[in-house]
């Protein structure tokens, strides 16, 4: 599920609704969502006087609902010509038809006005002479079970609650469309609705994923409509506690697993998204049942909205997509319903932060609001943007960095995510790297929606698979574990590991122009280990590169290492350091280079779609490369570059150093998922380096710089060695009339101590840069480090601090 999508913000919309008041205060019978909190609508009444935009928002509902209330007023016959199909048409129509019966059991709810009334309720009543029959299953749409409870159920269960006073009032009848006549609202095949919904919905989610979270306001609002009270409150203890079945299901699980994970739950990019709506569950459960005390120590979790606001690339376009997910467009913002869950749960500096951030958004997008019940002028709060340049997320093995020291930040901001794990809607991608620039993400991995489905080759041999990603693949034949998250479908790898990282998760970084990550993967798969080390460096306010290390070897034989990387474009143009094209074989058999490594499994689909039945799964998965062309082992640098049009043309430079032999393979590629424009369809474009024997003491150094200029700034890549070792790299890069030499330095562990008496350098450490900068005939240092203890460089000597980091910038002389 996309976070969020327009069926979840109108959920978070109308939880945040739950206490409504009648209209007519007149009934006996216990209700517990009228009764919850008799102050709502008259707050939003004092606002809608207070405020134009509260004004405005009020006024435009009612627009909206006005020709449709009229078409059923002149007609309820020919208006519900229009009504979706029971068990044909798919969910979608349904999703309208009902949220109309909501909006106007709300503006029944705020005016009185009974034209609202009885239209919602002519809408209502079609769903319960529908679903009214005893053992019925609650489907209504051609999409089934799952989608009805995830996307139309909970509307059924909201309507009848705005609009109770009108049907238990004396003489109300709703329009029956099978009879094309009016009769009175029958209640008690409305209790059988609402009872069948919660019990079906028991079954639905037995199991530990998301669908949980996406059923449950069906089945809560569902129980919350019953009148019995014993029973009611029987049915939400079970929602709140749990229920029998193969997963951990319940509100309190819910709330676990979310703090468990920094308030983001635990799944693929877009479908963390769907925890978002578990605290305002939780907001309805602290008003309706004070005495759960569910909010109890909740308030680091109560960060998470904040968190995946972090995922945003600087295009605020795109965001981050790892694993079976569609990647979001858009910028991240909280939702609104969220003024109602902070200011419930009353913590303080979550609540001021999210605030803070809001009352910014507010000032950059203009407030519109959706959610009358959950309006807030924020008064009091200042208008501040939570600011954080690294993200750390554990479960997925994930970190992201960003770097947004440049006045442009869409064009020239630069972020990454590398990482990898098992969790549910996970890729088997090895330690993957996505990188962003010249206004797009340009190396995108992952994602969903390949053709034919979760289902076909395409997909899992390839899009879930280690050739899909930017990865390392060892000795040919790296292969996925069983238990992943849809059974025996070889989807599982172990977690990659954070080592190090400056900023540090949430913090803001020591210096404006360096940052980096460390990461480990021990694969036990595989029996293998690798370590990926990415830094962000700046050379200007327009013009910066990523440098991506990677180590990797077989704890047995090492027979090769294979870097995979994926990028957007319409060419890869590989050439040596001399500016010669190389010589490239092609390879018409793409197997001849890229064999397949064959196992008895087929897919976690083995009947969808019916062809696949006995079919083989392929690993890692690069018979689905094509136009491949491979040179022959070269010692020498490489350098190459990417070209594509996205609006203007822009570029990927790429320059590697010399000194250990390797191979180097142009592919064309399936397109990557969710590419931006016309990319999204074309073929990738893929660079590959084999490289003979281990690649940990020489691992693979690739420099990556994005840019609208077709010549790169970075003039050439140098290792530097420690004996027979590879310890870091020199790059030499001209930016106008600025000479700039970075001497980086990235071991493969913490408290390794590296001497350098040539180059003047002792470092004891795991990451730091040298830079020497010559503008004006004056040379100025920069030394950073980003893990280590000290650094000496010449006469420039700098100490770590308590974190192990440090800048410090010496004056040009």
């Amino acid at each position: 599920m996309l976070a969020l999508t327009q069926k979840s913000q109108w959920v978070i919309v109308w939880i945040a609704l739950t206490g409504l008041i009648s209209v007519q205060q007149s009934f006996a019978i216990e209700r517990p969502m009228i009764e919850a909190n008799a102050s709502d609508r008259e707050r939003v009444l004092k606002l809608i006087d207070k405020y134009d935009w509260a004004a405005k928002s009020f006024e435009s509902k009612k627009q909206k609902m006005a020709p449709l209330i009229e078409a059923h007023k002149e007609s309820a016959s020919k208006a519900f010509a229009a009504a979706p199909k029971f068990g044909k048409d798919r969910v979608h129509p349904h999703i309208n038809w009902t949220m109309d019966g909501v909006n106007a059991g709300i503006l029944y709810f705020m005016t009185g006005n009974e034209d609202y009334a009885q239209f919602a309720a002519d809408r209502l009543n079609g769903y319960i002479q529908y679903l009214g029959v005893e053992g019925k299953e609650p489907i209504v749409s051609s999409d089934g079970r799952q989608r009805d409870y995830r996307d139309v159920l909970e509307n059924l269960g909201l309507c009848y609650d705005y609009i109770y006073p009108f049907l238990k009032k004396e003489g109300t009848t709703v329009f029956d469309a099978a009879t094309q006549k009016r009769i009175p609202f029958d209640d008690k095949k409305a209790q059988l609705v609402f009872t069948q919904i919660v019990e079906c919905g028991f079954k639905t989610a037995e199991r530990n994923s998301n669908l949980e979270i996406m059923v449950f306001d069906g089945m809560l609002y569902s129980a919350l409509c019953i009148e019995d009270k014993t029973k009611r409150d029987g049915y939400v203890d079970q929602l709140i506690k749990g229920w029998p079945g193969k997963g951990k299901s319940g509100l309190l699980n819910m709330k676990k697993v979310l703090m468990e994970n920094d308030g983001v739950w635990p799944e693929s990019a877009s479908y963390s998204g769907v925890g978002q709506t578990v605290p305002t569950y939780m907001e309805l459960i602290d008003r309706l049942y004070p005495e759960v005390k569910i909010f109890a120590g909740f308030e680091d979790a109560l960060n998470g909205v904040l968190n995946r606001l972090y995922y945003s690339y600087p295009n605020e376009e795109e965001m981050v997509g790892f694993g079976d997910s569609h990647r979001i467009k858009g910028p991240q913002r909280i939702p609104e319903a969220y003024t109602r869950v902070y200011r419930r749960a009353g913590f303080e500096m979550p609540m001021k932060r999210a605030f803070q951030q809001m009352k910014a958004d507010r000032e950059k997008y203009g407030y519109q609001p959706s959610d009358l019940w959950a309006m807030d002028p924020l008064e009091g709060y200042e208008s501040q943007r939570a600011e954080s340049q690294a993200v750390h997320l554990s479960y997925a093995g994930i970190a992201i960095q960003k770097n947004l020291a440049c006045t442009d930040k869409k064009q020239n901001g630069l972020m990454y995510y590398s990482g990898g794990a098992s969790y549910i809607h996970s890729h088997l991608s090895g330690l993957d790297l996505e990188l962003y620039g010249a206004g797009h993400v340009m190396s995108g991995v992952g994602g969903a929606g390949a053709e034919g489905g979760r289902g076909a080759e395409l997909f899992v041999s390839y899009y879930r698979n280690y050739a899909g990603h930017n990865t390392v693949v060892i000795n040919g034949e790296s292969v996925g574990g069983n238990k992943g998250w849809k059974g025996q479908d070889l989807n599982c790898m172990d977690t990659v590991k954070l080592q190090a990282m400056e900023p540090q998760p949430y913090e803001l970084p020591i210096s404006k122009v360096f940052t980096f990550s460390s990461q480990i993967l021990n694969d036990t798969v595989n029996k293998a280990t690798q370590q990926r080390i990415v830094s962000i460096i700046r050379t200007s306010d327009t013009t910066g590169y990523y440098l991506d290390l990677f180590r990797s070897r077989s704890n047995g034989e090492n027979k090769f290492h294979d870097y995979i990387y994926h990028n957007m474009g319409d060419s890869l143009t590989l050439k040596s350091q001399a500016g010669n094209l190389l010589s490239l074989t092609p390879d018409k058999k793409v197997d001849k280079e890229f064999k397949t490594f064959k196992t008895k499994d087929w897919a976690r689909f083995p009947s969808k779609p019916i062809e696949n039945r006995g079919k083989l799964l392929l690993f890692p998965g690069w018979h689905l490369f094509n136009e491949v062309a491979y040179s022959a082992g070269i010692s020498e640098p490489v350098v190459g570059r990417f070209d594509m049009t996205i609006g203007n043309q822009c570029y990927m430079h790429v320059a590697m150093p010399g000194g250990v032999k390797r191979e180097y393979f142009s592919i064309a590629a399936p397109p990557i998922l969710d590419g931006a424009g016309k990319y999204g369809k074309k073929p990738s474009r893929v660079l590959s380096i084999r490289q003979s024997g281990e690649a940990w003491d020489r691992p693979f150094m690739v420099v990556y710089e994005p840019s609208v200029n077709a010549e790169p700034t970075v003039q050439s890549v140098k290792n530097i060695m420690a004996g027979e070792k590879v310890v870091g790299v020199e790059v030499q890069s001209l930016i106008g009339g600025a000479a700039i030499t970075d001497i980086i330095i990235a071991q493969d562990s913490a408290d390794a101590k590296l001497s350098l008496p040539d180059r003047g350098i002792e470092f004891e450490g795991r990451f730091a840069i040298m830079r020497s900068e010559r503008r004006a005939g004056a040379d100025t240092v920069s030394l950073y480090i980003g893990e280590g203890s000290s650094l000496r460089c010449g006469k420039y000597e700098l100490k770590g601090n308590g974190k192990k980091q440090g800048f410090k910038s010496f004056p040009g002389q």
